[in-house]
């Protein structure tokens, strides 16, 4: 909470606005969302980690069509120009 409270006050010095950062770490984290959704995926499949609670027929297609139109996403967020 210390680090947070100092953080803040060191951006708000430097004249760095603290809605165009939460702006540009939400894009951050849009465009790293899908690489992370296809780790997870490949994990939640193998059956030497999860044994028998590695991912169904439904989940596994669920999972890969999220991972997708978030790649979509990201795709469309850097092509209209990262919506800065």
């Amino acid at each position: 909470m210390v680090a947070g409270t100092a953080g803040g006050t060191v951006l708000t010095l430097a004249g760095i606005s603290a809605m165009k950062l939460l702006v540009v770490v939400a894009l951050i984290n849009g465009l790293a969302a899908a690489p992370f959704l296809v780790v997870v995926m490949l994990i939640s499949k193998d059956r030497e980690l999860m044994g028998e609670h590695r991912n169904g027929r439904l989940a596994r297609t669920l999972g890969w069509l999220t991972m997708g139109l978030m790649a979509l996403a990201a795709i469309a967020l850097l092509a209209g120009g990262a919506g800065l």
